[in-house]
């Protein structure tokens, strides 16, 4: 595992060397709610929205972000998005690792409902099988705070790269959803893997991509207990009809800082960037980047009482890994 922590250590390039971009990929910033922000709120005794109000353990805490019509589906119509990630488990038979799902659900109005629902696909991204890093304040307009805007998390040319991959996919010879975006996260996925050894500002080897599609009517709308008690779905506005749209275990080391997440990896805290494809045909008509994050029911974030580390003092760190790891190479 410190293998992994190496290699993404080395080649966690410094912002000087980010690449300047082009046009703008389709970003969306809307605020990101948490369960307080429900109007049902108060009435969520046996809800997945309770769960989310244990401040005092961050292992069973369970985590929920709501983003209220993020997403364009069609020229008069959007889609909510909610993610949400449930409490620990233990990860396999690996006494040192915990693992968080990670769940992302899609509210759609009846409106929409009623008529044709385009082809469309939501891939999720991972970084070494947890969230994005938590960018550094400075990287961010302070408009941007607590919004779903991926400035600082995912850099400009990163949009354009992933944008690039997904519409050189060839959708003209599927016809199945499921099977079209898994096969859409395995081409990105190549994509990734098969280029530069870094990609977005991070090590290229260590992003991953799980695709699923984007709003499934033909699956029904969730009854999940906890989402429907008292009919106080988790979802923006409340008349919408949630949707699963997919899942991904967060994995992180028992007992550590990594629960929280901090300037290298981004633990339970950091951003799942989701990125939007909606295609007709053999064609992508539009992606659009999400960038989400799972808060407490108070809107509060995990807060790390463990972390000490500047993003100064990481930078630090890296530049010293990357000198132990040139002068290896040169013996």
């Amino acid at each position: 595992m410190f293998a992994q922590y190496l290699a993404a250590a080395v080649f966690l390039l410094p912002e000087s060397q980010w690449l300047v971009a082009g046009q703008d990929p389709q970003q969306a910033q809307v605020k990101i709610d948490s369960c307080n922000n429900l109007p049902c709120a108060s009435s969520t005794a046996n809800s997945v929205c309770s769960l989310s109000n244990q401040l005092d353990d961050i292992t069973q805490s369970t985590l929920v972000g709501i983003a209220s019509n993020a997403v364009n589906l069609t020229s008069d119509s959007q889609l909510s998005l909610t993610l949400i990630e449930a409490g620990r488990t233990q990860f396999g038979n690996a006494p040192g690792l915990e693992s968080y799902e990670r769940t992302l659900y899609a509210g759609a109005p009846s409106s929409l409902l009623q008529g044709d629902v385009p082809a469309s696909c939501a891939l999720m991204l991972q970084y070494r099988s947890q969230a994005f890093p938590i960018p550094d304040e400075s990287d961010r307009d302070g408009n941007m705070n607590g919004t779903t805007s991926c400035a600082g998390i995912l850099d400009q040319n990163c949009l354009e790269r992933f944008t690039s991959f997904i519409t050189s996919f060839d959708f003209s010879s599927r016809n199945d959803s499921a099977t079209d975006c898994a096969a859409l996260a395995s081409h990105v996925n190549t994509q990734i893997h098969s280029g530069d050894i870094h990609l977005c500002n991070f090590y290229s080897n260590l992003i991953e991509v799980t695709g699923a599609p984007l709003l499934n009517t033909s699956a029904g709308s969730s009854n999940e207990e906890s989402l429907t008690q008292d009919q106080c779905r988790p979802t923006l506005p409340q008349s919408n009809s949630l949707y699963r749209v997919g899942s991904v275990q967060t994995i992180v080391q028992v007992d550590s800082d990594e629960r929280v997440g901090g300037d290298v990896f981004g633990g339970r805290q950091g951003y799942t960037p989701v990125i939007t494809a909606v295609y007709d045909g053999g064609n992508v008509s539009s992606v659009q980047f999400t960038c989400l994050q799972a808060l407490r029911k108070s809107g509060e974030t995990l807060v790390n009482t463990n972390a000490g580390n500047s993003r100064g003092r990481v930078r630090l760190a890296l530049l010293i890994l990357t000198a132990v790891a040139t002068a290896v190479a040169l013996m």
